[in-house]
């Protein structure tokens, strides 16, 4: 090891010095190990034969790989434009396999700098730090947009398919609108849970994913607002065929913001529809209650079904 610090290695090591030999347990180490994306080779080599004493010693050789990455991109869509987007990422940045990835964004639309920060394993096992900041620009026909935003939040297994998240954040907001320019402060507390049991996380054919997000927010400047968003949404793949050539996909998403007045949430949270991943042949944004100029005025409330 020369940059990741041994103490963080030896908790993948979920066995105790003289309990019975599992083979279970090497092999989920070396698995956990190998996807750190810390090392280019994870090798346990148990000895020929145990000691004086029945205990059989285990080596373990790591070759570490390479944990910074530069990236860049370019995109187009019919609904949003052109888009480009260049990040660095540092995989160990305090040796402990913290991530913290830095991305800078453009699209006639959006222009961001974000700045990712995960510390896996945090205090306890399988238990993660989540940390983002974000400094956005967008422009929509719904609303103008000038944003910093912060946030923090633990995320860990809750089943072998579910996860579960909470946090707290700030964010200040100045929107311009149908009810002209206001500023905002934003204080919201997210609770999400996360089911995903599909065979394959880019091309799945079978299986389903579900998210469920509950968000008590206050926003605060001109006057003091408390609201509630709930969102859920899913999707679910079956294969037709045994060769898994075509696949039956679905997806659903339903939402809903209790609060006082629709206008009186930042329009930048409120619920739109239209557009590529929303409902497609349709303009961004475009689906649901429009003002005089036919600009998007969003909704407290959202219901979509693909399939």
């Amino acid at each position: 090891l020369k940059t990741v610090d041994e103490a963080y290695v030896r908790r993948f090591l979920r066995w105790r010095e003289g309990e019975r030999y599992d083979q279970s347990k090497v092999d989920a180490a070396h698995m956990a190990l190998t996807r750190t994306g810390l090392f280019s080779s994870v090798d346990f080599t148990p000895a020929d034969r145990p000691d004086a004493y029945g205990r059989l010693p285990i080596a373990l050789a790591l070759r570490e790989g390479k944990q910074r990455s530069v990236g860049f991109g370019a995109s187009y869509s019919s609904s949003e434009g052109f888009g480009s987007q260049v990040f660095w990422e540092h995989r160990n940045l305090l040796h402990q396999n913290e991530h913290f990835r830095l991305s800078l964004n453009a699209s006639e639309i959006e222009q961001s700098l974000i700045a990712d920060f995960r510390k896996p394993n945090y205090r306890r096992w399988n238990q993660n730090l989540l940390a983002n900041t974000t400094v956005a620009r967008r422009t929509t026909d719904a609303y103008d947009e000038e944003s910093l935003a912060t946030s923090f939040g633990l995320e860990r297994p809750l089943t072998e398919h579910w996860r579960g998240s909470l946090g707290a954040g700030a964010e200040y907001s100045h929107v311009k609108d149908d009810q002209g320019p206001r500023s905002f402060i934003i204080v919201p507390f997210p609770i999400a849970a996360n089911f995903d049991n599909t065979d394959d996380i880019l091309n799945p054919s079978r299986g389903a994913r579900i998210r469920m997000q509950i968000t008590p927010s206050v926003a605060t400047v001109s006057q003091t607002v408390a609201y509630l968003a709930t969102e859920w949404s899913g999707s679910s793949y079956l294969a037709v065929d045994s060769a898994k050539r075509l696949i039956l996909a679905g997806r659903a998403r339903v939402g809903s913001i209790v609060a006082a007045d629709t206008q009186q949430i930042p329009a930048s949270k409120r619920f739109y529809a239209g557009g590529g991943g929303s409902i497609r042949g349709y303009k961004f944004q475009s689906v649901g209650p429009l003002d005089a100029q036919n600009d998007p005025l969003g909704g407290r409330s959202v219901v979509e079904l693909g399939l």
